[in-house]
């Protein structure tokens, strides 16, 4: 729910408060965190698959070496993986940090918010019902 939210800081484009909007937007943010890490691990998965198909015939024939390989594979994996986790986790914390409201594409935006919303709307009672005869 939006709350009266009248302050020190105006309102956005006139009829939105900005600290409620702000509010509805970093809800929406931190739903990104469930399927930015489903895609994390997706890739993941997908990437191991991979490489467990590509390694060469050759290896084949040297288990030891290609025990290793498959290590020194999946420990890169892992380590990106981690890297990958941590950066999405980053950068929603960044988006949550700062609502940047003077960014330009933001600005068209409210400007057509504000011709929809915030310009009084011309109501006039419709006209009135005609009698059959």
């Amino acid at each position: 729910t939006i709350r009266n939210t009248k302050g020190a800081r105006t309102s956005l484009y006139g009829s939105v408060p900005q600290d409620a909007f702000e509010m509805l937007v970093k809800k929406l943010i931190k739903q990104l965190r469930e399927p930015a890490s489903w895609c994390v691990d997706t890739v993941f998965d997908e990437l191991r698959m991979i490489s467990e198909e590509c390694e060469p015939k050759e290896l084949q024939r040297f288990e030891i070496l290609r025990n290793r390989f498959r290590e020194v594979s999946a420990e890169m994996l892992s380590r990106c993986f981690r890297d990958a986790k941590k950066m999405i986790e980053s950068l929603i914390l960044f988006e949550l940090a700062y609502i940047n409201t003077n960014h330009p594409d933001f600005c068209d935006i409210g400007a057509v918010l504000g011709a929809t919303f915030v310009e009084p709307l011309n109501l006039q009672a419709p006209p009135p019902p005609q009698k059959k005869p």
